[in-house]
């Protein structure tokens, strides 16, 4: 079986600092997030890969694109293999998981339309995991997608054995992320809420050994103890991450933090002085009760 650790969490939880944090170990390769965003590129060839070279240039990648295309699934950057849906319409029709249990009863009802589909994309991200694991020369994959909806469907792929890391961060960080885009502060912290409540239906698959919460507030305050306790968890040795934990080879998609030269681990709790005392109050309570499950009061 093949060893993949999957870290699933909300946006603006740290996922990034966690995918090369996990990449750093000698025995572990992450890509960060399994499907570019084409929100700043009309054309993935020209999205950046964390090495610095474009994504059509990058040696590791196009070594990847070329063994799995070998196999019969046509793998580039135009056409992304491992990425189970494929146009904005397919994902909220069958792919985007709902708080509302009724909403979620029918998009369930529905998933027997895409059988096929899933079958074809279960083959493609085996060969995918395999020949990004044959490309670094490690053993164990992580995946940092964050989506419980990716998740859900690679825990039903037999040849994966998954590892499930739920990275949570505090929901006054998150709602002052989605404040800072334009986002109001009732939607934001309704948003974590539905987004926990789908996350956590998930989390109850997996077998109890086979997965952890990580506070992202525990990461940032001893990174290093917090890794081990990580690895050991996911069945690799004792490693000490270095001071600059993108020193090693990395091949990191997703947030543009990825293409920044690596800084020092920490909390900077920024949300603290971007909310007021009353809208950090109102963020605790429309998040519902899993903020105060967690430990966020």
């Amino acid at each position: 079986m093949i060893k993949l650790v999957y870290v699933m969490g909300t946006s603006h939880s740290g996922s990034t600092l966690l995918a090369f944090l996990l990449n750093s170990h000698p025995e572990m390769v992450s890509i960060g997030e399994t499907s570019p965003s084409l929100k700043r590129n009309k054309d993935r060839h020209l999205l950046p890969c964390s090495c610095g070279d474009l994504i059509g240039e990058c040696k590791f990648w196009n070594q990847v694109f070329d063994d799995v295309t070998a196999q019969g699934i046509p793998f580039t950057p135009t056409n992304w293999a491992i990425s189970f849906s494929k146009t904005r319409m397919m994902r909220n029709l069958f792919y985007r998981s709902h708080a509302n249990p009724v909403k979620e009863g029918l998009r369930r009802a529905a998933m027997p339309l895409q059988a096929s589909h899933i079958k074809k994309m279960r083959r493609a991200n085996i060969l995918g995991v395999e020949a990004i694991l044959k490309a670094s020369g490690k053993s164990v994959f992580a995946d940092a997608s964050k989506s419980a909806n990716r998740l859900e469907l690679l825990l039903q792929i037999p040849e994966f054995d998954v590892r499930v890391i739920w990275l949570v961060r505090d929901p006054r960080a998150f709602v002052s992320s989605l404040r800072r885009r334009g986002f109001d502060l009732e939607g934001s912290a309704e948003r974590w809420n539905k987004t926990m409540k789908v996350m956590e239906r998930v989390y109850d698959r997996p077998p109890h050994d086979n997965k952890m919460i990580l506070k992202y507030e525990d990461l940032c305050a001893d990174h290093k103890k917090v890794m081990n306790d990580v690895y050991d968890f996911i069945g690799l040795d004792e490693f000490e991450v270095p001071d600059d934990y993108k020193s090693p080879e990395h091949h990191i998609i997703g947030h543009k933090s990825r293409l920044n030269p690596a800084r020092p681990v920490q909390n900077k709790e920024t949300w603290r002085e971007k909310l007021t005392t009353e809208e950090q109050e109102m963020a605790l309570r429309l998040a519902g009760p899993k903020a105060a499950e967690l430990g966020y009061v």
